[in-house]
């Protein structure tokens, strides 16, 4: 049997796009698995398979960039063979941290030019479904555009091996007219890495590939566009963690008082950017008000909670705007495990982007758990194992099979999870 050793649920998104993504071993072999959370997001996963066979084409010329193989299953599912290797994402991390900035000139010039070799001489139009997505735009006809573009061809989704580019992810795929300058735009604007160099570097990479002031702020909002286009509005988390086979646990029970843990935030534009905040805070509970007055120009806020292998339970986010409060939501994270608003972080370098819409101020409450270095990944390694075997046992293949009672499991789920929280 399969052995899932990560999983990510997509419930943020609307019922149509929501998908399940687990790593998954057996024998040895790893491979990688888009499920559809439900009917509604059949179309959208059966569609990955066609934007592989479509980008294999557009790209079969092209000795720099392999397509990772996708294989459609019965079940509708997708499935990907598990490349190792040093992401994109990784590599430039890497090359920040030595100041190698030649290198990262040359990969972007590289990269450039395979979006470049993407483009069609046609007239540039913004169909329906391309105003539908990314809505009206005031950018120049005469820039070069592509017809097929995999606007998530960012970083992380780029594995380098073998000196080749393997893509691992194009779950979003459009067929119309989409500027080669928003993708690169959007490469650059989603990488983690990207975002440490000096803000005069992040301006030059910009002016360098000739993408105006003008042009990004386009950019930006086609962006919040298409953020909005994918976003659930209606479901709320909760209903995730009640399907779950899990059961609550109260956190206050947890002696986390003498513990403390860093607060940091900075915000950030296209082109500047500047720490705001940076302290430490006792675990437990806490509430952080960010004075944005001063900082209208900057559209994202990147929050850091905590260290790794930690649990934060968001509570509430409010933003003032001419005096008027109103809550906002966590625009992306890194956390691998979202459960009712408990984010379950194992990166080293955990963090939260909220837009700012030129808010005079931000509060965010919540709540940091870190009991021991294993915590984490042991919850999130046993409540994905637990999701496992539950779909197992639900599949009619398995009712006939030697499993453990339904009872049994949950007791041992709810042992489990005490033995963890609960001195």
């Amino acid at each position: 049997m399969d052995k899932v050793i990560y999983a990510k649920f997509s419930r943020e998104r609307k019922k149509e796009f929501q998908i399940l993504t687990t790593i998954v071993e057996d024998k040895g072999y790893k491979k990688v698995i888009k499920k559809p959370l439900g009917k509604d997001a059949k179309s959208h996963v059966k569609d990955i398979y066609k934007h592989y066979n479509e980008l294999t084409h557009m790209f079969k010329k092209e000795k720099k960039i392999r397509i990772c193989d996708c294989y459609l299953l019965d079940d509708g599912s997708v499935s990907f063979p598990y490349l190792d290797g040093v992401s994109a994402e990784e590599w430039l991390g890497e090359r920040i941290r030595l100041n190698e900035l030649s290198y990262i000139y040359q990969f972007l010039e590289e990269y450039y030019e395979i979006l470049k070799g993407l483009t069609v001489n046609n007239e540039f139009q913004q169909t329906k479904e391309y105003i539908d997505i990314f809505g009206e735009t005031s950018i120049s006809k005469e820039l070069e555009y592509c017809n097929i573009a995999n606007i998530d061809l960012i970083f992380s989704n780029i594995i380098i091996n073998d000196a080749r580019w393997n893509v691992i992810d194009y779950e979003w795929v459009f067929y119309f007219s989409v500027p080669i300058h928003f993708i690169f735009y959007r490469a650059i604007m989603s990488s983690l890495s990207i975002s440490l160099l000096k803000e005069e570097e992040i301006k030059y990479i910009f002016s360098k590939f000739g993408i105006s002031e003008l042009e990004q702020k386009e950019y930006k909002k086609m962006e919040e566009n298409f953020q909005k286009y994918t976003k659930n509005e209606n479901e709320q988390l909760s209903e995730l963690y009640h399907k779950l086979p899990i059961t609550s646990v109260n956190i206050n029970q947890i002696d986390i008082n003498k513990m403390f843990h860093p607060f940091h935030c900075k915000v950030k534009n296209s082109q500047l950017e500047k720490e705001i905040m940076n302290f430490r805070t006792i675990y437990g509970e806490n509430k952080v008000s960010i004075d944005l007055k001063d900082y209208a120009q900057y559209n994202q806020i990147i929050i850091s909670l905590t260290n790794s292998n930690s649990i934060v339970k968001i509570k509430k986010i409010e933003a003032w705007k001419e005096g008027v409060g109103q809550n906002i939501e966590i625009f992306s994270h890194n956390a691998q495990l979202n459960i009712y608003n408990d984010y379950y972080f194992t990166d080293v370098h955990p963090y939260f982007v909220l837009m700012n819409n030129e808010y005079e101020k931000v509060s965010i409450e919540y709540w940091v758990i870190k009991d021991n270095e294993d915590l984490v990944q042991q919850v999130v390694y046993y409540i994905i194992n637990e999701k496992h075997m539950n779909e197992k046992y639900m599949n009619e293949k398995y009712m006939n099979e030697k499993m453990i009672s339904e009872k049994k499991r949950k007791r041992r789920v709810r042992d489990f999870l005490k033995k963890i929280y609960i001195k």
